[in-house]
């Protein structure tokens, strides 16, 4: 789940949106292991706001779980919506100190899944 940021970086004020799926096989929830029925789908949308951008994203996945009760596996969709900024930073520990709402990228990619599926299972 790439985006390509470079256009955004050249144009502060302007804002892309960016719609992304990607097969994950399964999850990790809190110990146990889940299937991903579906891929992983995400919106995300990101503002140029000069030297940052300011990311918000939707994601959704279908995940087989399993009832503690009976032992039924069953189709549990799951759903996700947060914020963060994005700074670009190509050499670690450089320039200002990045709080938790803040993720740092080099280049014009950024991967957007490890952030996607960590508030899917949150």
């Amino acid at each position: 789940m790439r985006i390509d940021l470079g256009w955004l970086k050249q144009h502060p004020g302007a804002s892309r949106e960016f719609d992304l799926q990607q097969r994950v096989p399964q999850l990790d929830l809190g110990g146990e292991t889940v299937a991903c029925l579906e891929p992983v789908q995400a919106r995300v949308a990101v503002v140029s706001a000069g030297d940052r951008m300011v990311a918000t994203v939707q994601a959704r996945a279908l995940l087989q779980l399993q009832c503690g009760r009976c032992l039924e596996h069953y189709p549990e969709a799951v759903f996700t919506e947060f914020s963060f900024q994005l700074r670009e930073e190509c050499e670690p520990g450089a320039g200002e100190e990045a709080d938790e709402d803040t993720v740092t990228f080099c280049d014009d990619q950024f991967d957007v899944l490890p952030l996607v599926l960590e508030h899917l299972v949150l």
